[in-house]
């Protein structure tokens, strides 16, 4: 690499939160393995590491938690102390390609350009684990085209810091790993920026689910957590009228999964050779559309209840002498 380019590339700081993880070695052995300035980044992990596979030196800090932190909460913790002029992140259950940063960060070099993020590939085998890719990643898998994008996913992403400083992070109103990427991705196209998707800059995302059940329930929580029910987001997205109510999304459920996984299929001919993957993908788009039902009848509920507590509440006042 000459000193010329060398100079141009930016600082950066890499955040990987971690719990429990027993790849965390492989993703950070890639991490350390770029084709980059190494004396330009620093790698932060945040969480917790019982396996004792975060090993620290002058380029990876261990960022220890008292316990288990959402992984909106870990990736903020790491932001307060990152030094880095662009924020990437990543997953501790992948490893980057070696030329990851080079073209992860490349973009930035185009006057504009805050928020950019790369391309995952789809696994070579295991029947649940390409239907897991496909139905978390459709947009941002390897063979789709660069250009802008509705959301980019935390696991190959990259950020100006001062622009995420100033959207305060994260949301942490997210609980658990589901949606909080989305939500973010949102604010910032609603606030006027271009998620800008590069293809080239890939990981391999080696924690695809590999069972029926464990796709199901990650879509299904995907569904409960979505961002078009996010309450600051409706003007922006306006979500269908079916969002409106439970049994209306019971009721679209089954034709809207079907729709989606049809368009998935048309719009991207590659994916015509992933036939057999069809059944998969709808099913867990049903299991999808029953996370977001799940969501609606659960605000309905609560809704449905705030009226007699608080009935409940005048009644006990007027009792008491």
């Amino acid at each position: 690499m000459s000193a010329g380019k060398r100079a141009t590339q930016p600082h950066v700081t890499v955040i990987i939160p971690t719990l429990n993880s027993r790849t965390i070695g492989q993703t950070l052995a890639a991490v350390r393995g770029q084709r980059y300035d190494m004396g330009r980044v620093e790698v932060l992990v945040v969480g917790l590491d019982p396996h004792h596979l975060v090993q620290e030196d002058e380029l990876v800090r261990f960022i220890a938690t008292e316990g288990p932190v959402s992984a909106a909460r870990a990736r903020n913790l790491g932001l307060a102390q990152a030094r880095g002029n662009i924020i990437c992140f990543t997953d501790d259950d992948c490893v980057p390609a070696l030329d990851w940063l080079e073209k992860l960060l490349g973009p930035y070099q185009t006057a504009g350009v805050s928020v950019v993020g790369g391309g995952m590939s789809l696994p070579g085998h295991g029947y649940w684990a390409q239907c897991d890719a496909v139905t978390s990643a459709y947009e941002q898998l390897v063979f789709q085209p660069a250009g802008p994008r509705r959301q980019l996913p935390s696991l190959n992403f990259s950020i100006r810091r001062e622009l995420l400083a100033q959207f305060n992070g994260f949301s942490e109103s997210f609980p658990k790993a589901a949606g909080e990427d989305s939500h973010l991705s949102a604010r910032l196209r609603q606030a006027g920026y271009t998620l800008w998707f590069s293809p080239e800059a890939m990981v391999e995302h080696i924690g695809w689910r590999t069972t029926g059940r464990t796709v199901l329930a990650h879509a299904h929580l995907f569904g409960q957590y979505t961002v078009w029910l996010h309450p600051d987001m409706q003007a922006f997205i306006r979500p269908p009228f079916f969002f409106g109510h439970w049994l209306l999304m019971v009721l679209a459920t089954l034709p809207l999964a079907g729709w989606i996984t049809g368009r998935m299929f048309l719009r991207q001919r590659r994916m015509l050779r992933y036939w057999l993957l069809l059944p998969g993908i709808y099913l867990a788009q049903v299991a999808w559309g029953l996370g977001v039902t799940r969501t609606l009848w659960r605000r309905q509920k609560n809704t449905a209840a705030q009226p007699k507590a608080v009935q409940l509440e005048i009644s006990e006042k007027i009792k008491k002498p």
